[in-house]
């Protein structure tokens, strides 16, 4: 896929790299953004850059400008000013589109990004476009992901590592129409998102729409005509949807960024007529395994190339989107169950202690998500003179109206009732906390500070 890369620059098409609402933009147009994009940053060759660039056409381009100046371009969701003074060290100038935060209120250089566009459409269609620009594959780039635990951490990457990741994707799902249009939910500030939406149609000529999807009304109406639609998703977005507003015309539907739950992944199957693709991974580790929830307990399959060596209960991964040569330790207990087959048994930082006894929040999570009356559930730690388990849960349509007709009480009583058939009394959680939906981080993560912040309050 990096040789695809330079041979978009070395002899770019006019077929369409994306939508943007009734316009289209060639291969050539957003060649030519990328080379006008590197005059405006080519004095910061081999420095730092923190890319807030909110419009995912807008951000590819710079992306690609910075990396072949070898500028290290660092992507963080989370903008806000105490942020931005936390991770200061990390870079050294600004690329945006947008006045997110006051100039007089930080101590760093900002570059705007905007008008550079409107002035390079004259050049839309310029035939004897050459490009010099060619990518060797080590450009680097770092992430800032919060993790499972809230707490951020800074991941280097480089571009051969994401070219690598498509690849793999392209040979699984690589019957995905050649016509498809590709359609996110999914911030591009994310690795998910980056990889999924743009880069794996960009590197096997599809095309994407450069509107993000909030919700499911806006779906409907982003949707081409001919039926060969690809939904980049995520469980709090599925999870979410209308089971009153069915949507036909999509060809695929992906999920990342968690575990689907099972009513969720039926939720989808019927609305959007289309069982959705989880893929496992972090930021870390790239994509591991992917799966299609046919049937209870399901395993995952393990992508192409992708190795894992057990050593106890120590997951050693090796993985083309990680280098060659290179090892990681995975934060997950798994179970080999096939031939490149996996189950999840959930993350080692989450196993705690309650009255003398080990239980994993990921297991009890994953527990009451298997009945019927919940479709999402988050359990944490509660401090105090005797630790003790607090699970926040948002109910499914059944859920909702068994609460109507029994009230909180017997709904809890319930849910310890079949927890029971598992756990053991001493482990079971001791309150609870009903919600529409989990409080989210700015990078589209569960805030865990605000979950334990329920149980603050009576």
């Amino acid at each position: 896929m990096l040789k695809t890369l330079n041979n978009i620059f070395r002899n770019p098409s006019e077929r369409t790299v994306c939508y943007v609402k009734n316009k289209h933009i060639s291969e050539s147009q957003f060649c030519s953004d990328v080379e006008a994009t590197i005059g405006l940053i080519k004095a910061y060759k081999n420095e730092n850059c923190l890319i807030c660039i909110d419009n995912p056409y807008h951000f590819l381009v710079a992306l690609l400008a910075l990396l072949s100046q070898k500028t290290n371009a660092i992507i963080s969701a989370n903008r806000t000013e105490k942020w931005l003074n936390t991770i200061r060290s990390d870079f050294d100038f600004i690329l945006c589109d947008s006045d997110f935060v006051s100039r007089e209120s930080v101590k760093f250089e900002i570059i705007m990004i905007n008008d550079l566009f409107y002035e390079n459409e004259s050049r839309s269609k310029n035939e004897n476009y050459k490009s010099n620009i060619h990518f060797s594959g080590d450009e680097p780039l770092s992430f800032f992901t919060s993790g499972s635990t809230g707490k951020a951490k800074k991941i280097d990457k480089t571009l051969g590592y994401l070219t690598n990741e498509v690849e793999t994707l392209n040979k699984e799902f690589g019957t995905i129409s050649v016509k498809a249009r590709f359609i996110s939910s999914v911030s591009h500030l994310h690795i998910y998102g980056l990889l999924f939406y743009l880069l794996f149609p960009l590197l096997t000529r599809r095309s994407w729409n450069n509107s993000l999807i909030e919700f499911q009304e806006q779906l409907s109406v982003s949707l081409s005509s001919d039926k060969q639609n690809v939904l980049i998703s995520s469980p709090a977005f599925l999870s979410r949807l209308d089971e009153q507003q069915i949507i036909n015309g999509l060809e695929h539907v992906f999920s990342s960024g968690g575990l689907l739950s099972k009513y969720a992944s039926c939720l989808t199957r019927i609305v959007l007529r289309c069982t959705p693709i989880e893929v496992y991974g972090s930021t870390e580790s790239g994509g591991i395994a992917f799966r299609q929830q046919h049937g209870e307990h399901q395993a995952w399959s393990l992508f192409e190339k992708i190795n894992l060596l057990a050593y106890g209960d120590d997951i050693e991964l090796t993985s083309p989107h990680i280098g060659a040569g290179n090892t990681l330790i995975l934060d997950d207990y798994i179970e080999f169950v096939g031939h490149n087959q996996i189950m999840l048994l959930g993350r080692k930082d989450r196993i705690v202690k309650i009255g003398e006894k080990r239980v994993s929040l990921d297991e009890i999570e994953s527990f009451i998500m298997g009945i019927d009356y919940i479709d999402q559930c988050r359990a944490v730690l509660l401090s105090g003179k005797r630790p003790q388990v607090g699970c926040v849960i948002i109910l499914s349509n059944q859920g909702v109206k068994f609460l109507d007709l029994n009230g909180r009480k017997e709904l809890t009583e319930h849910l310890k009732s079949q927890m029971r058939l598992r756990f053991e009394a001493t482990t079971l959680p001791r309150k609870w906390r009903i919600v529409a939906n989990f409080p989210m981080n700015s990078q589209s993560k569960v805030d865990i500070i605000s979950l334990e912040a329920l149980f603050h309050t009576s």
